[in-house]
């Protein structure tokens, strides 16, 4: 019999048929209420095609808590293990001892033993956050999802969360799918600390505040998977515990598109979606060039805005309403929109009239590097990040943006009534291409009725979609 230590993980293997007792000493001279985490790690699995996840109750262990080790006196919890793990809290005043029973007579349907990780503690046990995950883009091998806002506990190193990625159809993680250890030992495919994975902490998506960003690689093209979102259990940083937060199902893209996931792009840090690409750039190497062409424009429009008196009262200035910052943050989200071109399979788009086929060319004449190998479609950017530059920015720069009927379908998408103000970007039904939240402005303008105060369609001195 072994005994287990306060906040001390003990990891173990048990057959078919087998009981494992465990003694804790109680280390307080007063009632305490103890929590106890049980998981399962691996377990036997079937010699059959599993067609449901029910069909793995058979393997379900047992774990009950009693006054003595002979299983008598008071019992203080007794359950099977649901979704892989037992945590009966116990109001502890003495010792007390612990037993894991497995089921018996399984062999001629399973095969293989259980590991089971235990940890006796006092302190809370983290709660799970269904809404966590967030799902951002997928391309022919690789899936990118954010998470919901991160405290400012969880803004660390290392960062709070990781994905682990499965076939959708693995029932056997399925049937384990709250324990921390099985996504970690279940032979998981993939995951953001894997070969061809990556995170990194953001301000700059879905609106104001810090999310982690989490992308999983090396996929298959055309499949369906299921990612699990799992964060360490930080009060105990030696027992190797955590919580499974959530899981969502994804596919990836046909193996004949030619577009890639781009994020953490230093100066265009609002990018992360899959853009267009071929075989000779990494995905480094493509986020890489994509940046710095969008730099390149910005620091020439920059030189030209230094010519404005913006560091002046104001009643100085080109408008008391605007200050150049304000232009230069509209100036760099409309070029990074319109450099960066959004991929999107039409299937999940509402408005078809925001999708423009591109054969196997890039956006824009002048950006002719990024050869598409196949064509593919695009997302338009909203209308309003090229409206936002003409509200924001001086007159003198002699920004215009298309007029209806005269290429703003062409080149820009439409948002609809749906849309309000602070609604980020919805990557399950987008309207058009847009980072960050809407600002007001934005979601005034909602279809065709726009002013007609603005000028012809021409960018002078600008880049302008074609």
């Amino acid at each position: 019999m072994q005994d287990l230590e306060i906040d001390s993980a003990l990891s173990f293997g048990i057959a078919s048929g087998e009981s494992k007792t465990f003694a804790y000493a109680h280390h307080r001279n007063s009632e305490t209420e103890v929590k106890l985490f049980a998981s399962v790690c691996t377990q036997p699995q079937p010699k059959f095609q599993p067609k449901s996840v029910d069909q793995f109750d058979p393997v379900r262990l047992k774990l009950s808590v009693n006054e003595y080790s002979d299983g008598t006196g008071t019992q203080y919890a007794s359950e099977h293990f649901k979704n892989g793990v037992a945590m009966p809290v116990i109001l502890a005043k003495n010792d007390f001892y612990i037993t894991i029973e497995a089921p018996v007579d399984i062999d001629s349907d399973f095969e293989g033993n259980w590991n089971v990780r235990i940890v006796v503690t006092e302190h809370q046990p983290a709660k799970a956050d269904r809404d966590a995950l967030i799902w951002l883009d997928t391309d022919s091998n690789s899936v990118l999802f954010t998470t919901s806002l991160i405290s400012a506990e969880q803004n660390r190193t290392p960062l709070p969360y990781s994905i682990f990625v499965y076939a959708d159809d693995d029932l056997s993680i399925v049937s384990l799918r709250h324990s921390y250890c099985a996504m970690q030992s279940g032979g998981y495919i993939a995951s953001d600390v894997s070969s061809g994975g990556g995170s990194v902490l953001t301000d700059t998506i879905l609106g104001n505040g810090t999310r982690q960003l989490l992308l999983a690689g090396e996929l298959e093209p055309d499949l369906t998977y299921r990612a699990y979102l799992t964060s360490p259990y930080t009060a105990l940083p030696n027992a190797n515990l955590g919580t499974v937060h959530t899981s969502m199902s994804f596919t990836t893209s046909p193996a004949d598109e030619s577009c890639e996931i781009i994020y953490d792009l230093p100066f265009c840090n609002g990018i992360a979606y899959k853009v267009p690409s071929n075989s000779s750039f990494t995905r480094t190497e493509l986020a890489r060039y994509y940046d710095e062409v969008a730099l390149n424009y910005y620091t020439g429009f920059d030189k030209t805005l230094q010519q404005v008196q913006c560091d002046v009262a104001n009643t100085s200035r080109y408008t008391w309403l605007r200050t150049c910052d304000d232009c230069r943050a509209s100036y760099k989200n409309w070029l990074c929109l319109t450099t960066i071109p959004r991929c999107m399979s039409p299937t999940t788009v509402t408005s078809r009239s925001s999708l423009k086929l591109r054969q196997n060319y890039t956006q824009n004449r002048n950006f002719n590097v990024v050869w598409a190998e196949s064509s593919y479609f695009e997302l338009l950017p909203c209308i309003f990040t090229c409206h936002s530059i003409m509200q924001d920015c001086p007159a003198l720069l002699d920004f215009h943006c298309p007029l209806p009927g005269r290429g703003l379908l062409n080149a820009y998408g439409l948002l609809n009534e749906t849309q309000r103000k602070g609604d980020a970007f919805d990557s399950h039904d987008p309207i058009c291409n847009f980072v960050g939240n809407l600002p007001v402005s934005a979601a005034k303008i909602l279809g065709l009725d726009i002013s007609l105060s603005i000028s012809i369609a021409c960018v002078v001195g600008a880049m302008l979609i074609m």
